[in-house]
């Protein structure tokens, strides 16, 4: 009996203990401001020009800037690539020609989101199977170490998990 009291009194002690110990509040999800909040003066004219054609979905201005020589690796002030933006706003044909310009699916922006990793978390298959088909790094990790599977099972969405697990 007396064991049992010690025992009963060792866990209320713990739990005690455990009340003491701060709790790290998980940090907010990152957020895709618009392009004008960001520090443009830093990029080339050319590549602002290139990520807010894509960011618009205007096809057109994509691929005039492409053959004026924008760089399809260039980041803006939250390192974001014109993929990237492309990515966050479902734009699949801009997509489809920056990768066919050389864009990395597997660059990460400043929240270590990509061109991969987004279409996981807003469950937009066909950028998906995009991304996929251009060599996208199923491994990679999000800003809270979670991969594209994992990040498509938090948020339910069923074709996208069929799709990473083929």
């Amino acid at each position: 009996m007396y064991r049992l009291l010690q025992i009963f009194a060792l866990g209320i002690g713990l739990l005690a203990l455990a009340a003491c110990i701060p709790v790290q509040p998980r940090p907010a999800p990152p957020s895709n401001p618009p392009l004008e909040e960001v520090d443009q003066a830093t990029m080339q004219p050319i590549s602002q020009d290139l990520i807010a054609a894509a960011e618009a979905g205007d096809l057109a201005a994509v691929e005039a800037l492409l053959a004026q020589g924008a760089d399809v690796h260039a980041t803006d002030g939250r390192g974001r690539t014109a993929l990237i933006a492309a990515a966050y706003a479902d734009h699949l044909a801009v997509a489809e020609t920056l990768i066919r310009a050389g864009a990395d699916v597997n660059v990460q922006d400043n929240t270590q989101q990509s061109a991969y990793l987004i279409p996981t978390a807003v469950g937009s298959l066909e950028m998906l199977k995009l991304t996929l088909a251009a060599g996208a790094d199923v491994h990679s990790k999000d800003s809270y170490n979670g991969t594209g599977l994992i990040r498509a099972a938090d948020r339910g969405h069923v074709e996208i998990i069929q799709e990473l697990l083929k």
